[in-house]
């Protein structure tokens, strides 16, 4: 089964292909770049500009994503890196709730974290 959480990241460019992964255990990453690369001056710039953007303007809003932020930004991180890094989070979350059919809850999601022992909420 194809992960789709991945495929949108790819072709928005909020994901990255990692060297050691066989994507949908039916290519290489060499494999891969060849399909991709062409399709690189092809991808919607539009969508993924405008996910980022309202990513940035969240960040007031949710208390993870701005602890994340600061995180981020403690780690020499550029304000657009930090930001393309919480994209990159957002769409998965988004991602999980569309597949789960339930809307987003930042409740539910802090107890997620607590729960993993993330940093972000320590």
């Amino acid at each position: 089964m194809i992960d789709g959480r991945f495929v949108i990241g790819v072709l928005w460019g909020l994901d990255l292909v990692k060297e050691e992964r066989h994507l949908f255990g039916l290519c290489s990453r060499t494999q891969w770049e060849e399909i991709m690369d062409p399709l690189a001056l092809h991808l919607p710039k539009v969508p993924r500009q405008t996910f980022v953007e309202w990513v940035g303007e969240t960040i007031p809003l949710s208390f993870w994503a701005k602890a994340f932020d600061e995180r981020q930004r403690a780690k020499d991180s550029s304000h657009n890196a930090a930001i393309r890094a919480l994209a990159f989070k957002c769409i998965r979350i988004l991602w999980r709730c569309w597949t789960d059919r339930q809307p987003y809850g930042e409740t539910r999601y802090l107890l997620t974290l607590q729960k993993r022992h993330s940093p972000v909420v320590a």
